[in-house]
């Protein structure tokens, strides 16, 4: 019978994993202090298996193989960040609904339109170029933000608007005048409480296509088969 006898090994965890920046978010940096004890804890279990066991049959890679599988099993094995990916699919607005929705909500030159899930940036820049407002685009897709700022340069509006990669449900629109949205049902109404929360009175929204909860609008009109919203924020 053919014995394995090599002596106790040592199974080691490629540097990369176990390296933390000393400048990171402070989730990130959680996230891989909880990865780094797991290798870690890892390294130390094989590590003790050969030293009780040096005669162990098995190769090392196989036993951090089956540790890694038990562990992923239980959901303690380290996961890689999640990438959140946009709710909605992006479809440009129709240019002449771009317009009618800043007309509804009577934007001037002393707006500041914000766009929740801006797209390739139009009705901010519309706003900009046409009614000489200021604008901020909230987006999540970093290609389409991209798209928005080179638009914006072309347009020479650079001065005026603004896009933001991010969650427009973390973004702070407490500085907006106008919110203009297309977005779905659920979406607008999961945002009933932040837009009601940190708009300030007077400030004016407008949805395309789709109300927000069972907030009645101050207005609705119909444009090119399209039903457009309008709501005010009251004062408090």
């Amino acid at each position: 019978m053919l014995v394995n006898r090599r002596g106790p090994e040592r199974v080691t965890v490629p540097f990369s994993v176990l390296s933390v920046s000393s400048v990171v978010d402070p989730v990130v940096r959680s996230q891989r202090d909880r990865e780094s004890r797991c290798c870690l804890s890892i390294n130390l279990s094989v590590t003790l298996f050969l030293r009780v066991n040096p005669f162990s049959p098995y190769p090392p890679f196989a036993l951090v193989t089956a540790l890694l599988s038990t562990l992923f099993a239980f959901g303690l094995a380290p996961s890689q960040p999640v990438t959140k990916t946009p709710d909605i699919h992006f479809v440009p607005t129709p240019q002449p609904i771009a317009d009618a929705m800043l007309k509804l909500a009577r934007v001037t030159p002393g707006d500041v339109v914000y766009d929740l899930g801006s797209g390739d940036g139009r009705i901010v820049i519309l706003a900009a170029q046409k009614y000489g407002a200021r604008g901020v685009g909230i987006e999540l897709d970093a290609g389409l933000v991209e798209i928005s700022r080179r638009v914006a340069r072309e347009g020479e509006v650079t001065d005026r608007v603004s896009f933001i990669q991010g969650d427009l449900f973390a973004a702070d629109i407490s500085k907006a005048t106008v919110v203009t949205l297309w977005l779905s049902n659920s979406v607008n109404m999961r945002l009933e409480a932040k837009l009601k929360r940190e708009l300030p009175p007077g400030a004016r929204i407008v949805s395309h296509q789709f109300p927000i909860g069972t907030w009645a609008p101050d207005q609705k009109v119909h444009v090119e088969d399209k039903d457009l919203f309008l709501w005010t924020i009251p004062s408090r």
